[in-house]
């Protein structure tokens, strides 16, 4: 009996201490999950209890251009938050807030509805919005200071600058020069944290000013204002004026790789982005590809120089304009019958141009295409930059070297090409294109981010004079490009006339081309190289040299005007004679087009919208004029046209109590 009882007590205590040590090890484990796995989602729900994090994104950085001139800011605006649980009337509150946001009030109250601790009620209001609301002193309802993105000229280097919209996380770059660099922009942001007690009532109140230095950094591009400008309005003079589907220009200088201006047509606006055509934000000089005809000539003369083939003066038949290889036949748009290497880029015979590749040889030709760059990016810092197509030899037709000589067979961009031309004008050197210079961060240090960069060398000495030689034939006399001619300056250039392909099928359009022109200016010490292109132009004989060479010479020739380039002839450009100011134009859509040397201003530059607009460029005359209505005193200090302004463009009006605008001549 005894030894049975004993039994008995030995299993009553191995189950109790079974128990005692499941006991143990459950309460370990659930330690170890509270204290391991979910310590840091316990941690922040428990600091949420009595602190909350609110990130107030950097003010974006300025972008200007070479010169200093602003492109890109931002303005101050607030925005308008709320913290739900301390909202005292749900109800009033969302019906007062919506008279002065001007939203629906049952939208507003589902939304301070919210059980979530913070939430943003407007991302962007103005500062007199925030002041009625901040009037309404309302529990629960706060306002921080914030920015959105403003383009003092309206259109102006759209396609390079893209635009920067807000999201979640402040503005944040979507295209453009705002999207490549956006991280640099946008800077680091600024964290603010509010502590409550368990009542949910504010312990230290929060700052709730704008750090200044809290801000990104700012972007010089290489891009000149004034030349932009230029090249913008030349450009949709030419699109409108020949019924274009689009166009784009590109400038560089040859010797450095900097991009001077870069423009498409058709536009858009960059502050109303939202409600523009997205198929207009894609800048073409990048990112459309395209056959480049006769302006291909260029390349081909360059590589039969350098490999001995031929000669300026070598003379070849040029069959009376048609001559059939295997089973295509290569016409000219005139027949002609022996002419010389130069003689044939001068008059743009396909023929002669067929022959020349012919007895160089697809493989040399090919070695020298991708020596300049063809079928490869240039590498240049914008987003969307697209290859183009030049095929290996092997995958050439039997006429392929004959119709690529003159530009058929291959596709490029605008930019690949002013580039490749810029080799020509450096004295055979190619360089990589770039759009940005530096980055001023905001404690003041500069950071370089590209300089000259030196690619390759793709031509000889000599090879580039006598082919310069050459492309200057093609602007003088009867050369297709006599109309790119401009008084006192030596040009070189060629034009370029090419049909477009049919979609789908193989063939070519009958009635739709591409018109070209590309050179550079002055010979003997490029400051520009240049390429002109007009996309499907309705029009009768559109051809590069009619269409496209007059954009080339309007923008060169008043190119050299502002970079003060000298004549050939010794005369110096500032006196060259010069065309009297002309009327201001009245445009349907508000917008001030100046003829001499004129910024185009969007309706947010004009005094209706209470923003000081860009003065920059103005004779006195035309900023009295923009200022109109204002109200406001205008002060200038010397004369000319406007070089600085104070208060500066982008300021609110009515905060202003004069204007102050110093010229120069």
């Amino acid at each position: 009996m005894n030894a049975q009882i004993g039994k008995w007590v030995r299993i009553r205590i191995f189950i109790i201490l079974v128990l005692f040590y499941g006991l143990a090890l459950t309460i370990l484990a659930r330690a170890y999950q509270f204290q391991v796995l979910q310590a840091a989602n316990l941690r922040r729900k428990a600091d949420q209890q009595y602190h909350h994090l609110v990130e107030i994104p950097a003010r974006r950085g300025i972008i200007c251009d070479r010169d200093g001139r602003e492109l890109a800011v931002s303005r101050q605006t607030f925005a308008v938050c709320a913290r739900p649980d301390q909202i005292l009337n749900l109800s009033e509150a969302s019906q007062r807030l919506a008279k002065i946001l001007n939203h629906p009030s049952r939208d507003l109250l589902k939304l301070l509805s919210s059980s979530d601790p913070f939430i943003w009620v407007d991302r962007e209001v103005s500062p007199e919005v925030a002041r009625q609301v901040k009037l309404l002193n309302l529990k629960g309802i706060e306002l921080l200071p914030t920015s959105r993105r403003y383009y003092p000229g309206g259109s102006l280097a759209a396609h390079v600058l893209g635009f920067a919209g807000v999201d979640q996380e402040g503005l944040k770059g979507l295209e453009g020069i705002e999207y490549a660099y956006d991280e640099l922009l946008r800077g680091e942001p600024r964290y603010l944290v509010t502590e409550r007690d368990a009542l949910g009532e504010v312990i230290y109140p929060r700052d709730e000013t704008l750090d200044q230095e809290n801000r990104g950094a700012d972007l010089v591009l290489t891009l000149d204002k004034s030349l932009q400008f230029i090249a913008e309005r030349e450009l949709r003079q030419a699109v409108t004026a020949h019924r274009a589907k689009g166009g784009c220009v590109v400038g560089m200088d040859p010797k450095t790789g900097e991009i001077l201006f870069m423009a498409g047509e058709p536009s858009f606006g960059p502050n109303d982005f939202g409600h523009e055509n997205p198929a207009n934000f894609r800048n073409r000089a990048v990112a459309d590809v395209f056959e480049p005809g006769s302006t291909f000539k260029v390349f081909l003369a360059g590589a039969v120089i350098e490999e001995g083939v031929a000669h300026a003066s070598d003379v070849y038949d040029c069959e009376n304009g048609a001559y059939t290889i295997y089973d295509k036949v290569i016409s000219d748009l005139e027949p002609h019958g022996d002419l010389t290497v130069r003689q044939i880029i001068a008059y743009s015979s396909n023929i002669g141009a067929s022959k020349l590749g012919q007895k160089l040889g697809k493989v040399r030709f090919y070695q020298y295409l991708t020596r300049f760059g063809f079928g490869s990016r240039t590498g240049i810092d914008f987003p969307g930059e697209r290859s183009g197509a030049v095929h290996p030899p092997k995958y050439w037709s039997p006429v392929g070297v004959g119709t690529i000589s003159f530009g058929q067979g291959v596709s490029v961009t605008a930019l690949q090409m002013v580039t490749a031309l810029s080799a020509v004008a450096n004295g055979g050197v190619l360089m990589k294109p770039y759009l940005a210079q530096r980055a001023i961060r905001a404690d003041g240090t500069e950071v370089v981010l590209h300089r000259p960069e030196r690619v390759a060398r793709v031509l000889s000495a000599g090879t580039i004079k006598e082919l310069t030689s050459i492309l200057e034939s093609v602007v003088q006399g009867d050369g297709t490009g006599k109309r790119a001619a401009i008084e006192g300056y030596r040009v070189a250039g060629k034009t370029g006339t090419a049909q477009k392909k049919l979609k789908g099928i193989r063939g070519y359009a009958p009635d739709k081309y591409v018109c070209s022109f590309m050179g550079f200016v002055p010979i003997g010490d490029p400051r520009l190289a240049m390429i002109v292109v007009i996309d499907e132009p309705e029009t009768d004989l559109a051809t590069g040299g009619r269409l496209a060479a007059p954009v080339f010479r309007e923008i060169a020739r008043q190119a050299m005007v502002q970079l003060k380039v000298p004549r050939s002839d010794g005369i110096s450009p500032a006196i060259a004679k010069s065309e009297p100011e002309p009327e201001e134009p009245r445009e349907p859509r508000g917008e001030a087009l100046l003829n001499s040397g004129r910024e185009v201003l969007s309706k947010l530059h004009e005094p209706s919208s209470q923003v000081m607009p860009d003065l920059t460029g103005q004779s006195f005359r035309q900023a009295l004029s923009l200022l109109a209505g204002a109200g406001i005193p205008i002060q200038a200090e010397g004369s000319g046209r406007v070089i600085a302004q104070e208060p500066p463009a982008g300021s609110s009006l009515a905060e202003c109590a004069r204007v102050v605008v110093r010229l120069q001549p």
